[in-house]
């Protein structure tokens, strides 16, 4: 199914910030700025890694599926983020 462009941009943000805050429940940011520079990090990379994620897993074409690739996309980043934040923190000791 063929999705147009500001539906497309609107499944990638919806699943972005779903899986942002999911990502929120596992790995708690240590300050607001933290929190904010993950949240903008995630979200930027679940819109543009979307594509990439659904070429890796085929869960479909859809709305929802391309929302749920956002969203993993969105989660790992997160992680991403997450971990060199705590390395950085470990080199400065």
């Amino acid at each position: 199914m063929m999705m147009g462009i500001s539906e497309a941009v609107a499944a990638k943000l919806t699943g972005a910030f779903s899986g942002a805050f999911l990502a929120l429940i596992f790995m708690v940011p240590k300050s607001r700025f933290d929190f904010f520079r993950r949240l903008v990090f995630s979200v930027v990379a679940g819109v543009v890694f979307a594509p990439v994620s659904q070429h890796y897993i085929a869960l479909g074409d859809t709305w929802v599926d391309l929302a749920a690739h956002a969203g993993i996309a969105a989660l790992a980043s997160w992680w991403v983020v997450g971990g060199f934040v705590r390395l950085s923190q470990t080199w400065k000791k």
